[in-house]
This record gives C-alpha cells, sequence and structure tokens, in this order.
C-alpha cells in the first residue's frame, strides 16, 4: 500500500528528510522519476536527460 503516500499531505517531503533515509523511501520528485536507483539499472534512451549524438 506504498502508493498511498503519494496522496497523504503528511508524508509530504518524506523523501528527503533523515526518516526517509531510514525506511529506504525512494525519491519520488518528478525530476528523478526516469533515474535509475542504482549504478546498475538500464535507463532506456526515451527517458535519457541527454540527446542521442546526431548521426552524419
Amino acid at each position: 500500500m506504498d502508493h498511498e503516500w503519494l496522496y497523504d499531505d503528511s508524508m509530504d517531503g518524506i523523501d528527503e528528510s533523515p526518516i526517509g533515509d531510514v525506511l529506504r523511501v525512494a525519491p519520488m520528485g518528478f525530476k528523478v522519476w526516469f533515474s535509475p536507483f542504482n549504478k546498475g539499472r538500464y535507463v532506456h534512451p526515451y527517458a535519457a536527460d541527454e540527446p542521442e549524438a546526431a548521426v552524419s
């Protein structure tokens, strides 16, 4: 039922607090929606921050 935290105003900002670190709450800000949680994860090219190099 973790998805219910998204709609609970009392939990706003918990992902950026020390309590969130202890509970291992994933970052919920829009800027990190498509970022992998660790370095071993794959990021789909459509979600990458940098555009692909132009092919000439």
